[in-house]
């Protein structure tokens, strides 16, 4: 077993647009991704794997999934990605690179690690849920896995505080919960969509969100509102004994 740390790198909710002035929320999601990738390439160049956790472009355009490509590409660390509630999967998979076999991973092996990708989005539907297939799926190759293991997904599975957005996290969570509590491996669950940063947890699982890489939205609010805070990302570092380190970082 090695004593150096996988490191992996989570950047959520890009939200690009079509055209490179494409604002959100008074920011422009290109220039602002920009910086956070800059950021990225300067102090964790030897990043394992990149994870991007959904509302990946803002309208799910062939245009906008290349856009994002040829962002990400440059900084020659492996990347994989999952769909948010912005998303389409036809489309997404302009995310991959040319050679790309056509779908998205559901999870990989990143070291003594296990990454899994769940899907939470329903096309056409802001709200997240789980699906039984995927459900079934997760507790089927759970029970092939040894290793510990990392999860990601767009929506949270539990409240962070802010009412409005409460309501759209994953509406069967306890479905995902209980099917967790057959399997000891899970150590963590990330999620992204509410745009600010959060950690929690249930059954023993930590849960986290993760700031957008473009506007953020106020904690603890129960109506929609907005923050004037840097955008940011979360690294981690996950060492062969199961346990692991994360913070976020926010680029001015």
């Amino acid at each position: 077993m090695s004593a150096t740390p996988v490191t992996l790198i989570q950047i959520t909710d890009t939200h690009i647009f079509d055209e490179p002035d494409g604002v959100l929320g008074g920011v422009n999601t290109r220039q602002s991704l920009q910086r956070v990738l800059n950021y990225i390439a300067k102090h964790f160049s030897d990043a394992d794997l990149l994870v991007l956790t959904g509302d990946n472009t803002h309208e799910a355009t062939d245009i906008a999934y290349r856009a994002l490509r040829d962002m990400v590409e440059p900084l020659d660390i492996p990347y994989t990605f999952l769909a948010g509630n912005h998303d389409y999967e036809k489309p997404m998979l302009a995310l991959s690179s040319e050679e790309g076999d056509g779908e998205i991973d559901k999870w990989m092996s990143v070291g003594n690690w296990n990454i899994l990708l769940l899907d939470s989005h329903e096309e056409e539907k802001v709200n997240g849920r789980i699906a039984q297939e995927e459900l079934e799926f997760v507790d089927s190759i759970l029970a092939t896995m040894e290793g510990p293991v990392l999860a990601f997904v767009h929506h949270p599975l539990l409240p962070v505080g802010c009412a409005w957005l409460d309501r759209q996290r994953i509406a069967n969570a306890e479905e995902f919960f209980s099917m967790a509590r057959k399997h000891q491996q899970i150590k963590a669950v990330v999620n992204g969509h509410v745009h600010q940063e959060w950690s929690g947890e249930h059954h023993g699982i930590k849960l986290f969100s993760t700031p957008s890489t473009c506007m953020q939205f106020k904690p603890n609010s129960n109506d929609y509102a907005e923050e004037t805070i840097a955008p940011g990302f979360r690294w981690f570092k996950l060492y062969d004994d199961g346990h692991f380190e994360t913070a976020v970082v926010r680029v001015d």
